[in-house]
């Protein structure tokens, strides 16, 4: 009995889950069947946003850039000629102060050489004394010949005597002028008028022939090595010529004028660059020191001046050497030829770019006459100084 009425319980429930499971569809069918249909309406595309700068002409000379170390138009190792004691410096060799041309710097003992120089003059002297004498008595023993009171014999031995005493006197002559320049030798002398870089010898030293007493350059003469490309050099007027490029070099916070003073004669075999030397002139920037040798400075030099050359930044650069270029609203691409690269500015050339607002920002799908919207127009800040 119990087996009937639970079958019985089961069946119920069975019958009850159906009929509300068969409610539920039924009732969501209708619901279905009397919603209003949305219609999908179409997002408008954004425009994309992108920066712009103005593209600059260019009429000042385009600039080539390098970078050197300051080196004196002339350095040197003054060294002694001869071997001997220093007796005497120069106050500016312990002060690393500035000399005249010509000033000593060290001397020598000389006493050596000078007893040396007035032996030869002595021995000069006595022998221009005697042939003062034979010649008297060549003149008188000619007289006497012409009158037949001497012998030929006579005659000829008294010219030999004078020549033999002329022949000695040139010889020492030359050993007087010898002794003379070994004196000369024990005082050393700056070559130059400049600075003193450095002290090699100190008092009551004994040098040997060649061994330094000071290093010595000219502080007012200063230049600056560069090494540039071929392509750099191509840029530079006549640079292999008479002509002379001007040039500025900046130190610290501070400019100086300066030109081109020299070439290589030819490209550097291990760095296949062109040594262009720089000679500095005069400070531009008000109260600036003199250039201190070794010092790291930037060399600005004027290349040609390209008249139909624009200014751009290098991010406006594309693949291809292409621009994109905001008219109207409208992306265009424009084919540009690149003259030069000066840090984040390039110069192109490209007819009627000039003025155009050049698009710098990336854009991804970038086409030919697609839609922009640009942010703001700049002109790109020049390298050039």
């Amino acid at each position: 009995m119990r087996f009937f009425t639970a079958i019985r319980d089961n069946f119920l429930w069975y019958c009850l889950s159906a009929l509300i499971l068969a409610v539920g569809v039924g009732g969501f069918q209708v619901m279905g069947a009397l919603k209003t249909p949305v219609q999908a309406e179409p997002q408008p595309r954004q425009t994309p946003i992108v920066s712009t700068v103005i593209a600059t002409p260019m009429s000042a000379p385009l600039p080539v850039r390098a970078d050197g170390f300051v080196r004196p138009f002339r350095q040197v190792a003054v060294a002694a000629q001869t071997g001997g004691r220093v007796v005497s410096l120069h106050p500016a060799i312990e002060q690393r102060a500035r000399v005249e041309r010509g000033e000593t710097l060290a001397q020598l003992d000389d006493r050596v050489a000078r007893a040396n120089l007035a032996r030869a003059e002595a021995d000069l002297a006595g022998n221009q004394a005697n042939l003062a004498l034979l010649t008297k008595q060549l003149a008188r023993t000619e007289s006497l010949y012409q009158q037949g009171s001497v012998s030929l014999n006579q005659l000829d031995q008294l010219e030999t005597q004078v020549t033999q005493v002329r022949s000695a006197i040139l010889s020492l002559k030359a050993a007087r002028q010898s002794a003379q320049v070994a004196v000369d030798n024990t005082r050393i002398e700056a070559p130059f008028a400049g600075r003193v870089l450095d002290q090699s010898a100190e008092l009551g030293a004994v040098l040997g022939a060649g061994q330094a007493v000071a290093t010595l350059f000219t502080d007012t003469a200063m230049e600056v090595e560069l090494s540039l490309t071929k392509a750099e050099a191509a840029l530079i007027p006549d640079l292999m010529g008479a002509g002379q490029a001007a040039a500025i070099v900046e130190w610290s916070d501070h400019r100086y004028a300066a030109r081109v003073q020299r070439v290589s004669p030819a490209i550097n075999a291990k760095t296949r660059t062109l040594g262009v030397t720089v000679r500095v002139l005069d400070a531009i920037s008000p109260n600036a020191p003199a250039l201190l040798a070794n010092s790291y400075v930037k060399v600005t030099i004027d290349g040609h001046a390209v008249s139909d050359s624009v200014m751009i930044p290098s991010t406006a650069l594309r693949v291809g050497n292409q621009v994109w270029v905001d008219q109207n609203g409208s992306l265009r691409v424009r084919s540009v030829e690149v003259i030069h690269r000066d840090q984040e500015i390039l110069y192109v050339r490209a007819p009627g770019l000039a003025g155009q607002a050049v698009i710098v920002s990336s854009l991804d799908g970038a086409r030919d006459g697609m839609p922009v919207r640009a942010e703001r127009s700049n002109e790109p800040q020049s390298g050039a100084n």
